[in-house]
């Protein structure tokens, strides 16, 4: 009786071991952002795609950033998590590092929404249906302390941050209307302060920010001319801002799937909610953890 006991114990115990030896990204295969790249998704966005392996299953739903919540990317969100069975879920926008399901973007998320619009698109929809389901959630960002040294290494500063960061912020206001119901003028200086302390900086003021961005990308600043194209993360890119921005965009996609790879290994069905454009460059690191996708829809 006591070997048929050593027996079960040593057999439990290979299969706790072989349980908690789980998945691991090959980071080497994600790949930097490119138009081909771009035009290599797999369908339009929004789209899901769906992987599974053994106990573990991944569903990635790839969305066209929107803050209306009859547009198709945000109706796709909530239907995918509705009809989905998951544990966990990885979220775009905020770090890892504000711990798991963290209280400030339940309280965000439920007061955003009125009238049918998201001021934080996609991010508040999951996170609301999230909580509706009990199911935990995190951010999938990186620190800013590791941007920032990815940054320096690449020989940027931390006044380039602030500036890419402002410069970023005009396609987004253009979408959720912000540039609509006041001035840039009068949105730099909201975001400028909450910059500085992200970043540890002073603040720039304005014409400073101008006068960087007139170097940096060699003529004056005007909103207009800030499309998702200029601050594109190209590494050969053209511009200041795209060259700064692939560096960066690198971070992140690192961060997002060992976000992903943690939380299969932890939870294992995990559901991911990201801007299209990340997908295509994840794409063969989420494949060297769980093989080729099972499915790829624009149907939940």
């Amino acid at each position: 009786m006591m070997r048929i006991a050593l027996y079960v114990a040593l057999f439990a115990m290979m299969n706790g071991c072989t349980g908690t030896r789980g998945v691991r990204a090959d980071l080497t295969k994600i790949r930097p952002w490119s138009v081909e790249l771009e035009r290599a998704e797999p369908l339009p966005a929004p789209y899901v795609v769906d992987f599974e392996a053994g106990t573990r299953a991944l569903t990635y739903v790839a969305v066209e950033h929107s803050n209306e919540a009859s547009s198709p990317s945000l109706k796709l969100v909530g239907n995918a998590m509705e009809s989905r069975r998951f544990s966990a879920v990885v979220l775009e926008g905020f770090p890892r590092s504000q711990g798991i399901s963290p209280e400030a973007m339940k309280i965000g998320s439920e007061k955003d929404g009125a009238n049918g619009f998201y001021r934080d698109g996609e991010t508040s929809v999951a996170v609301k249906m999230a909580v509706k389901k009990k199911v935990p959630f995190v951010g999938g960002e990186p620190d800013e302390d590791i941007i920032k040294a990815a940054a320096f290494a690449a020989g940027y500063k931390l006044e380039d941050l602030f500036c890419l960061y402002v410069t970023r912020m005009i396609p987004p206001w253009r979408r959720d209307g912000t540039l609509t119901r006041q001035s840039f003028e009068e949105s730099y200086s909201e975001i400028a302060p909450s910059l500085g302390v992200r970043l540890g900086l002073a603040p720039l003021s304005l014409e400073n920010f101008k006068s960087w961005y007139q170097q940096k990308l060699n003529q004056p600043f005007r909103v207009r001319d800030v499309s998702d194209q200029s601050i594109a993360p190209l590494a050969e890119g053209a511009t200041f801002t795209q060259r700064l921005s692939a560096v960066i965009g690198k971070v992140r996609n690192e961060h997002i799937v060992r976000v992903t790879e943690e939380m299969l290994n932890k939870f294992g069905r995990v559901l991911v909610v990201y801007g299209s454009s990340h997908y295509p460059m994840q794409k063969l690191a989420i494949e060297s953890m769980l093989g080729k996708p099972s499915r790829i829809s624009d149907q939940p």
